[in-house]
């Protein structure tokens, strides 16, 4: 049972180095091909009554949908509209006047800080997550609508900055594995949420994440995560620290001023919470 445990996580892994970091510049320069492709896209969407809110017709709302769609427009088209579906269904629009306090309790996360860059941030620790609790105490679809809100707030927390005319499209997320075991963390029934998170980032809310930084990773997750880097090391933002505080506090410190951490990673912002 723990070695099909911990394949599925080995395969969260492999996902979630389709997470493409690339900086602002990088992703608002557009090759020729790319703005070809743009300007029919929008044709697309501008005439497509089932497109909810004004931000997902702007430019660059729609050419992170092209590049995961690899310029087809047929394929970016397929997956735009899966989305909204995916939208609809799960009543995101409306989502942000949910309350999570309860589940929050369960599964929390630090949404307030931002990096240096003013790219919003999402903290979590493994040792404060009790997962398995979660599921026996039927949390689990609650704590899975819990992921989909995080990431909705800082998604819109990135439009509220662009329309302040700040240069801020992404953000950055930091997970502190120092509390991880597989009894707490790493049952069957646990898995579809961490499934779940690494799927909306990937597919649902495509290039939004920077990157994404372990700390106190196990010993068993560097050798998988340093094999993945050797296969994707051009265009992969995943940071993978080991239990060695100084070094991964040395790092995070230099893209993130101090009172912009909680303290489980060495900051003061839960102070101010």
């Amino acid at each position: 049972m723990k070695c099909k445990v911990f394949l599925v996580h080995v395969s969260l892994l492999m996902h979630a180095r389709l997470l493409h970091g690339i900086s602002v510049e990088e992703e608002l320069t557009l090759t020729q091909q790319e703005k070809n492709a743009l300007d029919k896209f929008k044709l697309i969407v501008e005439n497509d009554p089932s497109v909810p809110e004004a931000y997902m017709k702007e430019d660059i709302y729609l050419i992170r949908w092209l590049r995961i769609g690899k310029l087809d427009l047929a394929r970016t088209e397929n997956k735009f509209k899966e989305h909204l579906r995916w939208r609809h269904d799960n009543k995101i629009g409306t989502i942000l006047e949910e309350d999570f306090s309860a589940v929050g309790e369960t599964f929390p996360m630090f949404l307030d800080g931002e990096d240096k860059t003013g790219r919003p941030i999402i903290a979590a620790s493994a040792s404060a997550w009790d997962v398995r609790r979660g599921v026996i105490s039927g949390s689990r679809d609650a704590a899975v609508r819990y992921i989909y809100y995080a990431i909705e707030y800082q998604a819109r927390k990135i439009r509220e900055k662009q329309k302040l005319g700040q240069n801020v499209t992404q953000i950055q997320v930091i997970l502190d594995l120092s509390g991880y075991n597989i009894v707490q963390h790493g049952c069957l029934n646990c898995i579809p949420i961490y499934l779940e998170f690494v799927r909306t980032y990937v597919y649902r809310y495509p290039y939004l994440a920077d990157s994404v930084i372990f700390v106190n990773v196990p010993p068993v997750f560097e050798i998988v995560v340093q094999t993945l880097n050797l296969r994707n090391a051009r265009t992969t933002q995943i940071k993978i620290f080991g239990p060695r505080k100084s070094e991964w506090q040395k790092y995070l410190l230099s893209i993130v001023n101090r009172d912009q951490l909680p303290k489980f990673l060495g900051g003061t912002l839960d102070d101010d919470t």
